[in-house]
């Protein structure tokens, strides 16, 4: 192909790389030396025109690393019809463009519910693992909201803004009173009755872990809390703050919130995505939509007014 190129170059007569074409052509072993005869065209003087194969032209219009051809999407695909298919996309999209690209705090909603369906684990209807985030957190009951009697001198710091470092720093102190019986921090004597095994009863009661979920979900829970329905809000509060394991009907609240939450979120996350390419086949635009129009009649347990305020404009332009 190289040797075509060349043979090409040289014979053309407008070519500014003509003479370093013709160079290129002479025979290996008369190359350096001054005597021999320089390659030359002939017989071509009279020719008006001539189809020639110039590589550089191929390499630089016609193969390209990414396309077939240089511009191919202007010249093949960019029509006027493509062109009236995305005015008209763009406007059936312009309520959702609006509503929910580039809203920080849309982006801040959708990620505390990624991080709440998340908590759940690889939950199913009715059922919570006890591996997972949600059950550590609550499954055998708020242990903060429900501080036993004796640990009542610690409600402070149980209920601080981050109390799974307090008790993990409480806890490695334990190991240093079994040498004495005096404050492993403090050093003051723990000689009443009792102070010694109230010191030691915060790791029988509390883990560091699973208070360290519970108070990261409680704070994923309040910010979202007006996406819920007011009834759904009730119902968080009492599930979140029982004294005892889960029951069956609790557990069951909870797995349905998190099915709602998993379809809000593919139905937001479709919706950012939806663009001209996912809608290009005229026929299947309702076929596409009809997928991710949000019915809130279907999901009550996120059905307020915060979240309508925000799916009624996302869905004006669908009709």
């Amino acid at each position: 192909m190289e040797l075509e190129s060349e043979i090409a170059r040289s014979g053309n007569p407008d070519s500014s790389q003509k003479h370093h074409a013709l160079g290129d052509l002479t025979p290996f072993k008369s190359r350096g030396k001054a005597d021999a005869p320089s390659p030359s065209v002939q017989g071509i003087d009279g020719m008006a025109s001539a189809l020639v194969f110039d590589d550089d032209y191929v390499q630089q219009f016609v193969f390209q690393k990414d396309e077939v051809l240089k511009n191919s999407f202007d010249i093949f695909i960019k029509t006027p019809d493509y062109v009236a298919a995305m005015e008209a996309i763009d406007i059936l999209l312009a309520g959702v463009k609006q509503t929910l690209t580039n809203n920080a705090e849309i982006e801040q909603t959708i990620s505390d519910f990624k991080e709440l369906r998340d908590a759940f684990g690889k939950s199913k209807p009715g059922n919570i693992p006890k591996s997972s985030k949600i059950h550590k957190a609550f499954g055998t009951g708020n242990k903060t909201e429900n501080i036993p009697e004796a640990l009542k001198p610690f409600e402070t710091f149980i209920k601080s803004q981050e109390p799974s470092k307090w008790i993990g720093w409480q806890i490695k102190g334990n190991e240093y009173l079994k040498l004495g019986d005096n404050c492993p921090y403090c050093a003051t004597p723990l000689v009443g009755e009792g102070q010694k095994d109230t010191a030691l009863a915060v790791e029988k009661e509390f883990d560091a872990a699973a208070v360290g979920h519970l108070n990261t979900l409680k704070a994923v829970i309040e910010r979202l809390g007006k996406y819920f329905s007011e009834k759904c809000r009730e119902n968080l509060q009492k599930v979140t703050k029982t004294k005892i394991d889960l029951t069956a009907a609790e557990v069951s609240f909870l797995t349905g919130l998190k099915a709602e939450i998993d379809g809000m979120i593919t139905q937001l996350e479709g919706l950012r995505a939806i663009s001209f390419f996912s809608l290009r086949d005229v026929d299947q635009i309702s076929e596409k939509i009809t997928p991710l129009k949000i019915d809130l009649a279907l999901m009550d347990k996120l059905d307020s007014p915060e979240t309508r305020s925000i799916t009624d404009r996302a869905m004006a332009d669908f009709g």
